[in-house]
């Protein structure tokens, strides 16, 4: 939060240069009459992955995949669990998300659903809000998890197999902190 703050701040003293207006059109993507939140591409930007379920936030929800722009939004689970932040995986035929907040609050859990469809499988235990990255040419991840002192959560970057985790940012006792991602700076 600290962090946004300070983002803002900074991009509020920094004037934006002229230029000429951006023309914006939208399209709409889906029709449901329920909600369709926590939209992401695929990393060729040919897919889009999003949770569909009855309200916007902490709701059971299910993944769905939609080729982009004409085609037919497929559902990828079934199951009751309450479902946030889903990412393709690099390769693009995986989708991770996260389940947990709401049902138990001491174990997040990353899930990965092939996008052609079948079972979803467990990838992480006490992991939430993956982003993949290179590390001087190593993929790595950078995930949430409980520290197990109450509902203190830290930032935490590691292998796809969870192997030479580093801690990135551990909030004081009674902090916590939400969703990771990763920042590029040249």
């Amino acid at each position: 939060m600290l962090v946004a703050v300070i983002a803002a701040a900074v991009m509020r003293r920094q004037p934006l240069p002229p230029s000429a207006p951006l023309a914006t059109q939208y399209i709409q993507l889906t029709n449901f009459t329920d909600s369709a939140t926590s939209p992401a591409l695929s990393p060729h930007g040919r897919l889009l992955t999003f949770i569909r379920g009855p309200l916007t936030f902490f709701s059971p929800g299910q993944i769905y995949v939609k080729r982009l722009p004409d085609g037919d939004p497929v559902q990828l689970t079934d199951d009751a669990t309450i479902k946030m932040a889903p990412h393709f995986l690099p390769d693009g035929t995986r989708i991770s998300y996260s389940t947990g907040i709401g049902t138990d609050s001491t174990s997040l859990d990353t899930w990965v659903v092939p996008v052609a469809g079948g079972q979803p499988q467990r990838m992480l235990t006490n992991a939430e809000g993956m982003t993949w990255f290179n590390e001087r040419g190593q993929p790595r991840i950078l995930f949430s998890e409980m520290t197990g002192l109450g509902g203190q959560m830290s930032i935490v970057s590691a292998t796809e197999r969870r192997t030479a985790p580093q801690n990135v940012y551990v909030p004081p006792p009674t902090g916590r902190h939400g969703a990771s991602l990763v920042s590029f700076t040249r």
